[in-house]
């Protein structure tokens, strides 16, 4: 990551690349919260916002569930599922089809709201996504992606980090702003 005029911005990897995570996480720790953030994609730019995430695994997307950031339009991952685009709880849960993406090299207008077990998306002032922690519609979509299913206490953190994702393509973050809600 670097920091230009308020921006921050998840470098791409060079090629080839190995050098494992490019995150940036919070200090402190966050129950119930509301986030709100700008996003903005190079072309086929992948990124994401993870959030209530543990320091048990090595990775935060191996702790906590992820609001996927993709430039869905020019993405170079073809053929993904739906779980898996612009404002997906990644590999779990897609976004509804009111979703509204600006054109790749715009900002895009991110709402995250997570208060107790419920969980909002929101994009460019639409709700992609409402959905519950430890619901059974949760279980079922833990268990049919294994790469989850398989990690003990996955997304089960009642409080932990945010982190943002450097995944290995140019993205940019900026107007970030967190807001503690009461607990519920």
């Amino acid at each position: 990551f670097r920091s230009t005029n308020g921006e921050l911005r998840a470098v791409a990897y060079p090629t080839p690349h190995n050098i494992g995570t490019n995150d940036i996480v919070t200090r402190a720790q966050f129950s119930d919260f509301e986030l709100v953030w700008e996003w903005k994609a190079s072309v086929g730019g992948n990124s994401g916002v993870m959030y209530r995430c543990t320091e048990q695994n090595s990775a935060a997307t191996l702790s906590g569930p992820e609001y996927q950031l993709l430039d869905d339009t020019n993405s170079n991952y073809t053929g993904l599922p739906a779980n898996q685009k612009m404002g997906a709880i990644y590999a779990l849960f897609s976004p509804t089809t009111n979703k509204v993406l600006v054109p790749t090299g715009e900002w895009n207008q991110c709402r995250l709201l997570v208060q107790s077990n419920h969980v909002e998306h929101w994009l460019n002032g639409r709700r992609l996504i409402s959905y519950e922690i430890n619901s059974p519609a949760w279980t079922n979509a833990l268990a049919a992606y294994t790469n989850y299913g398989n990690i003990p206490g996955f997304g089960q953190a009642r409080s932990g980090y945010i982190a943002f994702q450097g995944h290995g393509e140019d993205s940019w973050f900026r107007n970030i702003k967190v807001r503690r809600l009461p607990p519920q």
